[in-house]
């Protein structure tokens, strides 16, 4: 082998100590001791709840897995189902015959849950007058002082 290709071994060492001292930086790191915030209203609580030395629970202390879960297949039956139900329902709808008879007695029946005042129209000068009121309202409005 010529000496051209060939990394000098000083050069092989200094980098394994680099990549071994990066490492070691990564080891002492330890995501789960984070102290928590001082400013946090729960932070006392959560002090507190890891101060407590509890043994680590067992697997026989963990709930049941559950029982009787629909499976993907009972879901898709499901969705097939309501789809058919949907179908079924805009048929009989567009069988409905939609027929317009005593039309003014239904008309006055909801005048009459109306207020008569709402329910007329607009005055011709309604803009003039809503202008009037939103100048008047900015004319007494004050703005907040200015922040130095």
């Amino acid at each position: 082998m010529s000496a051209r290709g060939r990394t000098p071994p000083i050069l092989t060492v200094l980098a394994l100590l680099g990549g071994v001292s990066g490492l070691g930086g990564c080891l002492a790191h330890d995501p789960f001791a984070m102290p928590a915030d001082p400013k946090s209203a729960a932070a006392q609580q959560v002090n507190e709840a890891a101060a407590r030395d509890r043994p680590f629970p067992r697997w026989s202390e963990f709930p049941a897995a559950p029982q009787n879960v629909p499976t993907a297949e009972d879901f898709r039956m499901r969705v097939v189902e309501t789809e058919e139900a949907q179908r079924i329902l805009a048929a009989q709808a567009a069988q409905l015959q939609w027929e317009l008879e005593n039309t003014e007695a239904w008309a006055q029946a909801s005048r009459s849950l109306v207020d008569a005042d709402l329910a007329q129209p607009a005055p011709a000068d309604a803009a003039r007058q809503t202008e009037a009121w939103a100048a008047a309202a900015r004319a007494q409005a004050v703005p907040p002082p200015v922040a130095k």
